[in-house]
């Protein structure tokens, strides 16, 4: 192949005046004509190439900004799932939080009621309790009472007896005494 250098330094020798051999110059345009030719077929081939290359990068391109934007997309889908799920979790973190506290509010309110029916349960039992034993107390007040007076009646007829007795043998006495004096 025929370099630019060697197209620009050809000579031709003159034949005459101002002419050149029409074989050197046919030759020449023979070889030009093929380097040309190469070179143009080269060219054609590398444009083919060049052109396919540039579909191929241009498709990588696009391919490329899809890519990016659907990763773009992706991103932005996977922030709001996250920040979807993340409302939901809250959500159902507050409602179990909500259902929790009511729970613990409804049972204090039945260990209320239970511990107030209790006491009050107990405290029914302890006045029954107490009245029983201020029966109790009453009524062995009133046996005490009734036997002490049963036992001053006794002691009283006992004290009666003897006082007569003792009446009766002072008067006996007297009367023994007065006989034997007399």
């Amino acid at each position: 192949m025929l370099s630019p250098n060697q197209i620009k330094a050809q000579n031709f020798p003159q034949v005459g005046r101002g002419a050149y051999r029409a074989q050197e110059v046919d030759a020449f345009m023979e070889r030009l004509y093929e380097s040309y030719s190469e070179l143009f077929n080269e060219n054609t081939s590398m444009k083919k190439k060049f052109s396919s290359l540039t579909s191929v990068v241009e498709e990588y391109n696009e391919g490329k900004n899809a890519i990016a934007t659907a990763l773009v997309k992706a991103q932005a889908v996977a922030d709001q799932t996250l920040e979807s799920a993340n409302a939901k979790a809250e959500a159902v973190l507050a409602e179990a939080n909500e259902q929790a506290q009511a729970l613990m509010d409804r049972k204090k309110t039945e260990a209320e009621a239970y511990a107030k029916e209790k006491k009050e349960t107990a405290d029914a039992y302890f006045k029954k309790a107490e009245s029983e034993l201020q029966r109790i107390l009453n009524e062995a007040e009133t046996q005490s009472r009734d036997y002490v007076a049963e036992v001053n009646e006794k002691a009283a007829a006992i004290i009666a007896d003897a006082n007569e007795k003792a009446a009766r043998l002072v008067a006996a006495a007297y009367k023994d005494a007065q006989a034997a004096t007399s």
